[in-house]
């Protein structure tokens, strides 16, 4: 049995913790996710205490008040028992994951060794993950995904109940914001890699939940600023079929587009030239594979290499922008080489102009 023990600041992250809880339960099980203080696991038959001694895995919540609430412990030689159990745990050779929480443009700032007592420095130094608030719920896919590589845990989601509206709805939330396009590298491609909307985890939705949850938030979009909702359907479901029924290749580990590509981009400006009410979003996409900070270039340097090569067929700068995402947004468990394939990829989404 695998315990993951959630360490927090109360007067940093109270609400989000929660979510987090609720979120990494619906994955693992409730008996095996402890978050601090929380009473409502003894009925569980998980005992609090033993799981601080016994965890498996630390995840540390670090919000906007977490480095300054450090810094008053700290200045006034007061306990401070957050620092107490991350350093217990860095002792004892747990795995740690510091998880930045907050909302989109607003993280935490990454936290540095030089600003940290020495005997939780290391903690500035470990792999962690970011969650925003905008995006809780293919975050948490994220972060689960990230505590199985630590410790080796199966990829079982626990079981829904009817009754459980939250567990229901992080699932949900999670299949519907990810998208059915993707990309594969040359490597992928000639070892003829699977259809990718072949591939179902348990509770995701299907490829045309996916698709109309896609379409949904470019209609949202298009409304919230006075633009018609039936044009940004139309725009949104041809990008989607372009990218379904083509293919975007780059060489593996690079942001170089194969020739490959050419069919499905050209098909691509086409539609994005015939939507000049909205701007277009190329978002690329990364597997967990390597160093986080290094996917997450590698993400924005494929998007900026799509963005650039549809300026060049024609497509007003003014109507596209690039972001890369790096592997916060998977389609799937990044634990097979299809898996990953799938989580290697370019998608585009209708915003508002």
């Amino acid at each position: 049995m695998t315990k993951i023990y959630i360490n927090y600041r109360r007067d940093d992250l109270q609400a989000e913790a929660s979510g987090v809880r609720d979120g990494l339960a619906a994955q693992f099980g409730q008996a095996y996710v402890v978050l601090d203080g929380d009473d409502r696991l003894a009925t569980h038959q998980v005992d609090i205490d033993s799981g601080r001694a016994g965890r498996d895995v630390l995840v540390a919540l670090i919000g906007p008040r977490w480095m300054d609430l450090l810094r008053h412990h700290e200045a006034r030689g007061e306990r401070d028992e957050v620092r107490e159990e991350i350093a217990a745990a860095l002792v004892a050779g747990t795995p740690v994951i510091p998880v930045r929480l907050g909302r989109d443009g607003r993280l935490p700032p990454a936290l540095r060794a030089g600003d940290l007592p020495e005997d939780i420095r290391a903690l500035a130094k470990l792999p962690g993950r970011e969650l925003l608030r905008e995006q809780m719920a293919v975050g948490m896919m994220g972060l689960g995904e990230r505590i199985r590589r630590a410790r080796g845990v199966g990829t079982t989601v626990a079981g829904i109940h009817p009754g459980n509206s939250q567990i229901k709805l992080w699932l949900w939330s999670a299949a519907v914001i990810a998208s059915t396009v993707f990309v594969v590298n040359v490597a992928a491609q000639l070892s003829g890699a699977a259809n990718p909307n072949a591939f179902r985890w348990p509770g995701a939705a299907s490829s045309d939940e996916v698709r109309e949850g896609r379409i949904r938030r470019a209609i949202a979009a298009a409304l919230s600023v006075g633009k018609g909702g039936e044009e940004a359907r139309r725009c949104q479901t041809s990008l989607i079929t372009a990218t379904e029924t083509g293919s975007i290749v780059f060489a593996t580990g690079s942001a170089d587009l194969d020739r490959r590509s050419n069919q499905t981009l050209d098909a691509l400006a086409d539609i994005i030239r015939g939507c000049p009410s909205f701007i277009i979003e190329v978002e690329g996409h990364t597997d967990s594979v390597g160093d986080p900070a290094a996917n997450q270039r590698l993400s924005e340097r494929r998007a900026i290499a799509v963005r650039d090569y549809l300026v060049r067929a024609g497509v007003p700068t003014s109507g596209l922008t690039a972001a890369g995402y790096g592997e916060t947004r998977p389609l799937a468990p990044n634990d097979t080489a299809v898996n990953m394939a799938r989580n290697r990829r370019i998608d585009f989404s209708v915003t508002a102009r």
